[in-house]
């Protein structure tokens, strides 16, 4: 009340969203998937003028599915306002090595623009570069979440270059900080997040499933001369566990969920 009646901030964000999808099967065995969508993004706040910028993006996937084996690969064509145009790959592949039981394996490249808070807020940084990763995944799976009882096991890894990430400028008025006391945002060079995850499900009783996923994360700066070379990246828990469970009241009827989670300490 001291500080009187008028808002000390207000923000206000609006996105609009198109996609477009399609699938179509020349062969029982081969697969074309494709599509697109356009994004557009509004912002604006109490002390930074309003901004937007859009975002096209357009994809194709082929598959070979056939018996035990499974197979895709594919190509995104991004353009970003401002940041130009950038192409990601992936692949993936599984094989039925045993009765219900399914190897998989995937790659993937991934880009991402800095947002517009990120770019022109109070902590915005005008300068910062799109984030660019490399993921691999490796999982052994048994069943799926359609057949119940179920469980996989995952590893996974991804490589980020000028990952974004939040700067605290605590007790620092130089070089970056310079004019932001209470931090900002900057592209830490390059990162490696891997780790593992286990999922589990189960029909407890009649119309009652149950469910358990733990994942454990080593995300650590990886930035070649860095003073911060090795150390684990901030807000990064390395312990993550989810309990969750569903009732289906009536057959072909609503469903009542409920779910818990747990993270560990992080920096």
């Amino acid at each position: 009340p001291a500080a009187g009646a008028a808002p000390t901030f207000t923000g206000s964000g609006h996105n609009d969203r198109l996609d477009l999808t399609g699938q179509w099967r020349p062969t029982p065995i081969v697969v074309l998937d494709f599509g697109g969508d356009y994004e557009r993004t509004a912002y604006a706040t109490l002390f930074d003028a309003p901004a937007h910028t859009r975002s096209v993006g357009i994809y194709s996937q082929i598959g070979v599915e056939r018996g035990h084996l499974a197979a895709h690969a594919g190509a995104r064509r991004d353009d970003y306002a401002g940041f130009g145009g950038a192409t990601s790959l992936g692949a993936d592949v599984s094989y039925e090595v045993a009765s219900d039981v399914r190897l998989r394996a995937s790659v993937g490249e991934g880009f991402k623009a800095p947002t517009l808070f990120q770019r022109f807020s109070d902590y915005g940084n005008r300068l910062l570069r799109p984030e660019r990763s490399t993921s691999f995944d490796l999982a052994l799976a048994w069943r799926d979440r359609n057949r119940q009882p179920y469980a996989s096991l995952a590893l996974f890894r991804r490589d980020s270059e000028d990952l974004i990430d939040f700067v605290s400028c605590f007790g620092t008025t130089s070089g970056i900080c310079a004019g932001r006391p209470f931090g900002t945002y900057d592209n830490v060079g390059r990162v490696r997040a891997q780790g593992v995850e286990l999922e589990a499900g189960a029909e407890l009783a009649p119309r009652v499933t149950g469910r358990l996923t733990y994942s454990y994360l080593d995300a650590r700066n990886r930035t070649p001369g860095s003073p911060d070379d090795g150390k684990r990246l901030a807000r990064r828990p390395r312990h993550t566990l989810s309990l969750g469970a569903e009732w289906q009241v009536v057959r072909e009827g609503p469903t009542l969920g409920a779910d818990l989670r747990w993270v560990s300490s992080s920096f």
